[in-house]
């Protein structure tokens, strides 16, 4: 019965104490509480620095690839020019090669002997050669009209003169 009788209650220093671990554990409780928003704003500052690299090293990446692209369809069109340059020389030379062999062929005495040899060709006599005029004037203009309206004196007289 002893101990219905014992009440709850602290007397002279305890209470001191219990008012000073309480207060201790207040200080630990915001500390950590400060702690903890401390490591928060740390975080969040963290994360702030990385996207803001994330995002400069994106844009360096951009600006990078652009002037790649840009630079190799600089080098696929200047490739264009020396194959197109390259063809042009080509073209010339074959130019040169067909004048010079113009030039060769430009003397008859030339033409008549490969004839002869090559060709089996032959000198015309007088008796197969045969001459036509070939000027403008050398064809006779018909005239529809003029030929209904004739009778036949008309084109006896045409005949002898």
């Amino acid at each position: 019965m002893i101990v219905e009788r014992q009440k709850n209650y602290i007397s002279g220093s305890e209470v001191l104490k219990e008012e000073v671990l309480r207060e201790q554990k207040k200080k630990v409780d915001s500390l950590k509480e400060f702690k903890k928003e401390n490591y928060k704003n740390k975080r969040q500052k963290q994360n702030i620095k990385r996207m803001n690299m994330i995002k400069g090293l994106s844009v360096f990446f951009l600006v990078a690839m652009t002037i790649m692209v840009r630079y190799s369809i600089i080098y696929s069109t200047q490739k264009q020019i020396i194959n197109l340059k390259s063809e042009i020389t080509k073209v010339k030379c074959n130019s040169d090669e067909l004048k010079v062999a113009l030039l060769k062929h430009d003397n008859i005495n030339e033409i008549d002997a490969k004839a002869k040899t090559e060709y089996g060709m032959k000198e015309p006599r007088i008796a197969n050669t045969y001459y036509y005029d070939l000027s403008k004037n050398n064809f006779a203009e018909v005239n529809s009209n003029s030929n209904k309206n004739t009778t036949i004196l008309d084109r006896i007289l045409k005949y002898l003169f």
